[in-house]
């Protein structure tokens, strides 16, 4: 006997001539190849990093080759092969391959760390946008701390509404940010330094294989070489969106590939044009990468092009934002339709979007903007602001690594784990079984390297303060890890049932707006649901 909810969705259905969700009439890929590889590569590829690159000069070769080949390639095989292995693999990304190597437990805490990073990482993508105010209209959208929480605030929450609309628009956005706000710029940046070798100009940094290789023997060139294995972060982040991409099994391997060759490319040539162009002493890290541009651009009389560009590479920043908005909350959807979260949770609207998910990531987000923007004396969060001030500042900062690096020696372990417990898994891409080791053993150890560095004292934090930034550290590092557990500990068996009957409500209301039924057929549906007992 039909309930309610599906009396009025049959209704609504036959009227349209739509089949229940999951058949073939469902239109299940929404993104093709190259907006899926927007995606992934607005969530890795940022040109603000070049200034950082440049001072490290042409060691940046070395340094970006090394960390490609030993973390960025094994981070990315590895979560290719998970990506597209069947038994639900691809259902939630790195949640789903926890879970199915060490059990919900973990899967949790690797959605769990994955969100809690960002949650706090965005605020650093968040303030390069406002750095693109500064240059374009007044030095006060960087100085004045209300004004900068403004402008974060607005832009971040007008970004979390648009992911309201779903993959469809997130991948939209990450289109237009790639294209525009990374290859064009990066284009630019090259361009201008292949003019300038090209040129009668003065090489700023000697390029030999005394150069090519730092020494190893000095703490700073360990440090360094982390933070060029942190640029490459994100590579798994896509990984929810799968379910969403036309032909997975053949391009999502095919946009990793093409996205870390390209990565590694252009962060070579772009911090390149940034050591040969300017001087390392004169590397101004505080502006950044608009004043970089700016400096370029006034050796050919084209200064007036850093405002375009500084519009380009801010949108470029947005669009890495609402990739990140809407990844890893997929995921701890996904969480509770298994039973650990409420069943509200689970809960989407017509473009398959956990609005409750997006609105407390946002409030997370909010009190992160309020602590790190008026938790310094001024109110900024850049080099010369630096010292006791900011011990809050580079805390969190560390922090976010730590819990970052955290989720990817889980992610490494589970591919382990994966292939000795489900060697004959069907994967769409797969590596041999002595390759993946390999591979995932020089990922792995990789990644434990760059978290043991993770402890070391920032230059930016004076010796006196360290036993305070430390003890900070380890305690906020104490205090995420532990809260997942506690969540799994008082999670419900009933909720994950629950979380699911809402879900196929969900889905088959999705699919008649996807079919043109009408709001109000969609909310009759709903509203039978609701009292229908579905």
């Amino acid at each position: 006997m039909l309930s309610g909810a599906d009396k009025v969705i049959s209704k609504a259905a036959a009227s349209n001539g739509i089949q229940p969700h999951g058949s073939k009439g469902h239109p299940k890929h929404a993104i093709g190849l190259f907006a899926f590889l927007a995606i992934t590569s607005s969530m890795v590829m940022t040109i603000y990093n070049y200034p950082v690159f440049g001072t490290t000069g042409f060691a940046l070769v070395f340094f970006l080759l090394a960390a490609g080949l030993l973390w960025f390639v094994p981070a990315a095989l590895v979560s290719a092969e998970m990506a597209t292995g069947e038994s639900g693999w691809s259902d939630a990304g790195v949640f789903s391959w926890g879970t199915a190597a060490f059990g919900k437990r973990w899967g949790f805490v690797m959605i769990y760390l994955q969100f809690m990073q960002i949650t706090i990482g965005m605020i650093a993508m968040l303030y390069f946008v406002t750095a693109a105010f500064a240059t374009l209209f007044s030095p006060a959208f960087n100085e004045n701390a209300l004004l900068k929480f403004a402008t974060v605030f607005c832009v971040f929450w007008l970004v979390t509404i648009a992911n309201f609309w779903g993959t469809r628009v997130v991948a939209k956005i990450a289109t237009w940010g790639f294209t525009i706000g990374i290859l064009l710029p990066a284009t630019l940046v090259v361009a201008l330094g292949i003019i300038f070798v090209m040129g009668d100009n003065t090489i700023n940094i000697v390029m030999d294989s005394k150069t090519f290789f730092p020494s190893f023997a000095e703490t700073a060139t360990l440090v360094v070489f982390v933070s060029f294995i942190l640029s490459f972060m994100g590579i798994e982040g896509s990984a929810t969106h799968v379910n969403d991409l036309r032909n997975p099994g053949r391009n999502y391997p095919l946009a990793v590939f093409v996205l870390v060759a390209g990565a590694i490319l252009l962060n070579c040539l772009g911090g390149l044009t940034v050591a040969v162009a300017i001087p390392a002493k004169e590397i101004n890290l505080s502006a950044g990468l608009y004043e970089t541009i700016g400096r370029l651009l006034e050796l050919y009389s084209l200064h007036w092009l850093v405002y375009p560009a500084a519009v380009c590479i801010a949108f470029g920043a947005i669009a890495e934002i609402s990739s990140w908005v809407s990844s890893p909350s997929r995921g701890l959807r996904f969480s509770a339709s298994q039973g650990l979260l409420p069943p509200s949770f689970a809960r989407r609207n017509k473009h398959g979007v956990s609005i409750r998910i997006l609105l407390i990531q946002g409030i997370i987000v909010t009190a992160w903007m309020l602590l790190l923007t008026f938790g310094t004396s001024s109110g900024q969060t850049t080099q010369k602001d630096s010292g006791a001030g900011n011990v809050a500042f580079f805390t969190t900062e560390a922090l976010t690594v730590l819990t970052y690096l955290s989720m990817y020696v889980l992610l490494f372990l589970s591919y382990l784990k994966l292939k000795v417990k489900h060697p004959s898994n069907p994967r769409k891409f797969s590596m041999p079984a002595w390759l993946g080791w390999i591979i995932s053993l020089v990922g792995l150890a990789a990644t434990l390297f760059a978290y043991v560095i993770g402890w070391f004292r920032p230059s930016q934090i004076p010796e006196s303060s360290y036993s305070a930034y430390l003890m900070i550290l380890a305690c906020g590092f104490i205090v995420i890890f532990v809260i997942p557990h506690i969540i799994y500990h008082f999670a419900k068996d009933e909720w994950g049932q629950k979380a699911r009957d809402l879900m196929v409500n969900d889905d088959f209301s999705k699919s008649l707006a996807e079919h043109g039924v009408s709001d109000e057929e969609v909310n009759q549906a709903n509203l039978a649901a609701a009292h229908g007992g579905v």
